[in-house]
């Protein structure tokens, strides 16, 4: 039950409007949520749009912008977006 719904009773559509918007899973291991090799930013703007499909490119850069600094990350001057979770050579991913 979330908030008087029956979650198990929902169809596939309207689990994908909750899912995101008004409930969520934080991973523990950070490997399980963001990907080591892949921007930041991009991961957080991908999972908005994802779910929230009205949302422009720009408008869903513009809450991670937002979100990142209400968690203590702030906007670089040079591309926020260009910071990785780890190297390619952390993860395993470099040749």
């Amino acid at each position: 039950m979330f908030e008087g719904r029956d979650l198990l009773t929902l169809g596939e559509g309207e689990m994908r409007k909750i899912r995101g918007a008004e409930i969520g899973m934080i991973f523990q291991d950070p490997l399980s949520s963001l990907h080591p090799y892949y921007k930041v930013g991009w991961q957080i703007v991908e999972m908005i749009r994802q779910h929230d499909h009205d949302m422009s490119k720009a408008q869903a850069r513009a809450r991670a912008v937002e979100l990142l600094r209400l968690v203590g990350i702030p906007q670089r001057t040079a591309g926020w977006t260009t910071t990785r979770t780890s190297s390619p050579a952390a993860c395993g991913s470099a040749p």
